[in-house]
């Protein structure tokens, strides 16, 4: 199948690893094998659920396959390819109870529509990739986790035991939901954009944002420390917060306008709805 077009499908089918078959011989890793499909079926209890052994395989396609109770990684798949043709892409897959990450994929992969629970990572990705419609909840560790340059669009990660979505830098997180995750909602690296997700109950804040980040449109609630905490040249603008046990809003060093902080605090110490140190602020609305 090297240089070659390559699909398989399941079928409907589900393969089901004996106890010899957990750690299989690995395929050849010589050559390009390229425009590979694997759709539909079930694939539990094998080392890993899917995996590639080249990183110059390009244009895998993995859709409609369920991966569970695998050893290892549910989908495990790498690519050299650092632009956006070529890639990976792993559309309406489920993955649960595998040992590690249920969906691992490399650089300028899609990962779409996709369930991932019960692993220990939900789904991870290399940077210039997509996370869009999935659902990550009670991993014991990240729901999402992804590389720089990514956009991480209308997913719900919840109850996983660290962060609901955490990224590397210059990444787009927008309209999302984070809801009761062990550390924060949402974790955003330097100069990423944050935008229109909702973060609530979650155990750290809401929103943490690294420095020049533009946050705006976000509404945190019910969090254990602050609704949005955000440093160091960032702009803030357009976020309602309320009902956190520490401060609605901490900002240093940001601009801050066009908030609404309200009824946080409820932990009942010196927190503030809106706390800010070295900002710019305009007109927000934190009685």
């Amino acid at each position: 199948m090297f240089g070659r077009t390559f699909a398989k499908g399941l079928a409907g089918l589900m393969a089901a690893a004996t106890a010899g078959e957990l750690n299989p011989s690995a395929p050849p890793t010589s050559g390009t094998r390229k425009n590979i499909v694997i759709k539909n079926g079930t694939i539990r209890a094998f080392r890993y659920g899917i995996s590639n052994s080249s990183v110059s395989d390009t244009d895998i396609q993995i859709l409609g396959v369920a991966v569970l109770s695998n050893v290892g990684h549910g989908i495990c798949l790498n690519t050299s390819v650092s632009d956006s043709g070529g890639g990976i892409v792993v559309r309406d897959c489920i993955a649960e109870n595998n040992g590690m990450t249920g969906i691992l994929v490399g650089n300028s992969a899609k990962v779409e529509s996709c369930t991932a629970n019960r692993n220990q990572t939900g789904i991870a990705t290399g940077e210039s990739s997509i996370i869009r419609g999935c659902n990550t909840s009670y991993n014991t560790q990240n729901g999402i986790a992804s590389g720089e340059n990514s956009l991480i669009e209308n997913n719900v990660s919840s109850r996983n035991g660290q962060s609901g979505i955490t990224t590397n830098s210059t990444s787009t997180i927008r309209g999302n939901s984070v809801l009761s995750n062990g550390e924060y909602g949402i974790f955003a690296g330097y100069g990423s954009v944050v935008t229109d997700n909702t973060a609530r109950s979650n155990q750290n804040h809401g929103i943490r944002a690294y420095s020049a980040c533009v946050l705006s449109g976000n509404t945190s609630s019910n969090n254990q420390t602050s609704g949005i905490f955000v440093i160091a040249g960032s702009t803030v603008v357009r976020n309602s917060a309320y009902m956190n046990q520490q401060n609605g809003i901490y900002a240093s060093g940001c601009l801050v306008d066009q908030n609404t902080c309200v009824n946080n605090n409820q932990v009942g110490g010196s927190y503030q709805n809106l706390y800010t140190s070295g900002c710019t602020v305009g007109t927000n609305h934190a009685p």
